[in-house]
């Protein structure tokens, strides 16, 4: 008798742990080593990126898909060794620290944000132009039917007369409309390309204003765009961003200001994206990597490896991230906007030669017998003390101005390989308003389709102050590829899950990369039915 009991209770245990590990961990796609081998799964940079007077072509400024493996073994050094002042915060200096809890500013309601950080980073939690998806697509096998119908309807669905709608306009898309032109022709550019916006059924334009750590608008902290004249830092004699609010509104869209806050310098080809020296002589980061004070040589981080070269700012340094924060701030100040939002350009690499030294200088401050943060865990908190410092200073400034996130769809990569919790942006109030993962993949995709990345992202946002969109990747239409086929009889891809996000994730709104994309394939059966269920009811 005791013999079965014991067999019976082994058995129901067993049961127990395998329904936790598949709703837990199977949908994450733990183990799959397949993904390696996904070209979506390797991170993609852009071709070519910012470089002051390269004198690139319009075609060279088109995104590619040259890629990175996501192993990250290639070399990756600082642009000078030097000691940290002592002024300095590198990290934090504690094993679980006391201000990161809970981000900065809730809107007077901190109750939701006082979980322990230790708790938010070692619970398991599934933490592009700018942006094509720097994909790692979950290594799910699973099959998925592309009915666009599903099984489950949400009650609280938005009404489409209320849904947000918003077209993401790339620097990309900007250089090609407005590089060089005088006041009158970009204004002209911009009204044709907001008219466009308008006519597809968008309610919303997310404008690239702050692309490598320059900018479209006059700005205390940042060199003029090179996107406006070709070259960084030249005045092109207007603020482009003034009228482009003012265009916007005249016309009943929202604009929101896009903003990467990490990025520097980009490209898959040219090396001397990593030479500080290529950027115009009033910019602050040219002056950190070359200037005499030492204590700021690693504020930001060259990369140099075969397909990727760059300068990224080192959010590990309290100056860097209060450089991001006073810059989104000072959009918030100066211009009506509706709304501020960064992409998914985090952290451009694992490889721990990126912040070694800030990282040793962050474990040499502990306390004897303190428990030190991983370096996983330190790196997130990094971002996290960034996201909630630009949440707060936007806030301050105007309740009303909504501060979002578009993150990569898959979690696995946002947690593990950028460093991003989104799912502490998703559950706890004072870090965004709204977050946007880039599911640039059809129902079939092999690794990670549509409606398994979409059910996953509707379970992550459960913070009712916090709105689910969904980024849907116009540009791909007609690809194929090994992994994703986006060129079907039917051509109603982008429909179809225009309708599955309505109706089964129940998210509340859409967003949809990128203009350029609207213009090129305005006359394909795609985009036809795209229209179709976003006009009708405009």
């Amino acid at each position: 008798m005791k013999t079965r009991m014991t067999m019976q209770l082994v058995a129901v245990t067993l049961v127990a742990l395998l329904a936790v590990y598949g709703i837990f961990f199977a949908p994450l796609g733990f183990g799959d080593d397949d993904s390696s081998k996904d070209p979506a799964s390797m991170i993609i940079v852009e071709n070519p990126p910012y470089i002051s007077s390269s004198g690139e072509s319009e075609s060279d400024l088109s995104s590619s898909e040259e890629s990175i493996p996501s192993s990250e073994e290639g070399s990756v050094s600082s642009a000078y060794s030097s000691d940290v002042s002592s002024g300095t915060n590198v990290g934090q200096s504690q094993s679980f620290v006391s201000e990161s809890t809970k981000p900065p500013f809730s809107g007077g309601n901190s109750s939701s944000s006082s979980a322990s950080l230790s708790s938010s980073i070692s619970s398991g939690s599934s933490a592009s132009s700018s942006h094509p998806s720097s994909e790692v697509p979950s290594s799910s096998n699973s099959s998925v039917s592309s009915s666009s119908s599903g099984t489950e309807s949400l009650p609280d669905t938005v009404p489409t007369t209320e849904e947000f709608r918003g077209v993401w306009i790339s620097y990309v898309n900007l250089s090609n409309a407005i590089r060089g032109k005088n006041f009158a022709a970009f204004k002209a550019k911009i009204d044709e390309m907001l008219d466009m916006s308008k006519s597809v059924g968008m309610n919303a334009v997310l404008v690239h204003v702050r692309p490598f750590s320059d900018a479209l608008y006059p700005s205390e902290y940042f060199p003029w765009s090179y996107v406006l004249t070709g070259t960084q830092g030249k005045n092109p004699g207007y603020d482009p961003l003034e009228y482009i609010v003012e265009a916007a509104h005249a016309r009943g869209l929202e604009i929101h200001a896009w903003v990467n806050p990490l990025r520097v310098a980009l490209s898959s080809v040219d090396s001397s994206a990593a030479d500080p020296t290529k950027l115009s002589s009033d910019n602050i980061v040219r002056k950190w990597l070359t200037g005499s004070d030492s204590s700021k040589h690693n504020y930001a981080v060259r990369i140099s490896k075969s397909g990727q070269y760059g300068i990224f700012l080192n959010p590990a340094y309290s100056e860097v991230r209060k450089l991001i924060v006073d810059g989104v701030r000072e959009i918030a100040e100066n211009y009506d906007v509706d709304g501020i939002c960064i992409d998914d350009y985090f952290y451009p690499t694992t490889d721990v030669s990126f912040d070694s030294k800030e990282y040793a200088d962050y474990l040499g401050s502990l306390s004897p017998g303190a428990v030190p943060l991983t370096l996983k865990e330190w790196r997130t908190n990094n971002i996290n003390l960034l996201v909630g410092d630009m949440y707060s200073a936007i806030k301050r400034v105007n309740k009303d101005i909504v501060f979002g996130i578009s993150p990569q769809a898959n979690l696995n990569n946002n947690k593990n390989m950028l460093y991003a919790d989104v799912e502490r942006w998703s559950k706890v109030e004072g870090y965004c308003d709204y977050i946007c993962p880039q599911i640039y993949f059809t129902f079939n995709h092999k690794t990670l389709p549509f409606a398994t990345a979409a059910s996953q992202w509707k379970a992550l946002v459960t913070n009712p102050k916090v709105k689910l969109y969904i980024a849907l990747g116009v540009y791909r239409i007609g690809e194929v590829s090994e992994y994703d086929n986006w060129n079907t009889p039917e051509g109603d891809i982008l429909k179809r899950q225009v309708i599955h996000g309505r109706e089964t994730t129940g998210c509340k709104g859409f967003t949809f990369f990128d203009y350029d994309s609207f213009v090129r394939f305005a006359n394909t059966e795609e985009m036809r039915n795209l229209k179709s269920v976003l006009v009708s009811d405009n």
